[in-house]
């Protein structure tokens, strides 16, 4: 695993002293990081004073103040009609995968144990199992009934448990969790001031956000996305810039632990790759019409013809942490 990203409490942004640049108003929010050698686990320190400046900066300019664009352009997914079917194989991780999360999530959690977690968006319960063995209880919180159905057969213990609902309208008690991890489906979400006044009201004083998603200005690039027609245009415009995300949560009184970026395992050959893409799992096929899928898809199979049991290539997905005020 590599993980980079705002990490001391310094100044220093891994391992430089470069300074941010400071946005125009509305502008992106332009972070950068820098290779870290691998390792188990970090334990996040306070929002480093570089970060904290900048989020500032965000204010002083508008970024903040003003009220945010709750960006990003998703045409919608039905994962009860077809998607359930195939996302568990579409979507499967590794044991190695899914581990590096683990540690990442836990270098941004408290450290005492148990914690009480929401997995917001849940799906066919990924790390639903995970999250509970590794950290305790935890509910799976999905609106799709047939995606809750698959979960709900792989469900191993009385710490594992799937509920319906969304991010903008979460069953759960008051104050009762610890944190929320909300996984690849924050484009997802249609209301999203919504959702952080939701995640405001389930979580306890000092409770956490985990946010892994993509951002349009911090996007990962998969290395198949070049091979389709409007590859990365289509998949970078469902997602927000960063800094409407950090807009969104400061400004209902939320702050910012850390941002990082997490390299996971490879995925297994380029070959098997290509053989989950063809199921359809990501949202980013539901953004292209059948002319630029077929285009996609002819050129992607030619691409990975000429290596085809070469390991599928590795990228860096970010992971922003937020907190709400209050003893953790």
């Amino acid at each position: 695993m590599t993980v980079t990203g705002y990490r001391d409490a310094t100044g220093v942004v891994d391992g430089e002293s470069d300074r941010l640049p400071v946005p125009a108003p509305g502008g992106p929010l332009a972070l950068s990081t820098g290779p870290r050698g691998p390792r188990r686990q970090q334990r996040a320190a306070k929002p480093s004073g570089l970060l904290l400046r900048y989020i500032d900066a965000i204010r002083s300019t508008g970024g903040c103040g003003a009220v945010p664009r709750v960006g990003g352009l998703v045409q919608r997914v039905d994962y009860d009609v077809e998607q359930h079917k195939d996302y568990a194989r579409g979507r499967a991780l590794s044991q190695d995968q899914v581990q590096v999360w683990l540690d990442a999530f836990a270098g941004v959690l408290p450290e005492r144990r148990p914690l009480v977690g929401l997995d917001v968006g849940s799906g066919t319960g990924r790390y639903t199992p995970a999250l509970a063995r590794a950290f305790g209880p935890t509910t799976g919180v999905e609106p799709s009934v047939r995606m809750r159905e698959v979960a709900q057969a792989q469900a191993w213990a009385s710490e594992v448990g799937y509920v319906a609902g969304s991010a903008e309208a979460l069953s759960a008690a008051s104050e009762s969790a610890d944190y929320a991890l909300l996984s690849c489906c924050w484009h997802h979400v249609q209301d999203k001031r919504q959702a952080v006044q939701e995640l405001g009201r389930v979580l306890r004083p000092g409770g956490r956000v985990l946010l892994r998603t993509n951002f349009r200005d911090h996007h990962p690039r998969p290395w198949w996305l070049e091979h389709f027609p409007r590859g990365y245009e289509a998949d970078a415009a469902m997602f927000q810039p960063l800094h409407e995300v950090i807009a969104l949560f400061t400004s209902s009184g939320w702050r910012v632990t850390s941002f990082s970026t997490v390299t996971e395992p490879s995925t297994g050959t380029r070959g098997e790759m290509l053989a989950r893409l063809r199921l359809r799992t990501l949202s980013f096929f539901a953004q292209l019409d059948p002319q630029e899928l077929d285009v996609g898809f002819r050129r992607l199979e030619r691409a990975v013809a000429g290596d085809p049991d070469g390991p599928a290539p590795v990228y860096s997905e970010p992971l922003l942490a937020l907190q709400l005020p209050g003893p953790s």
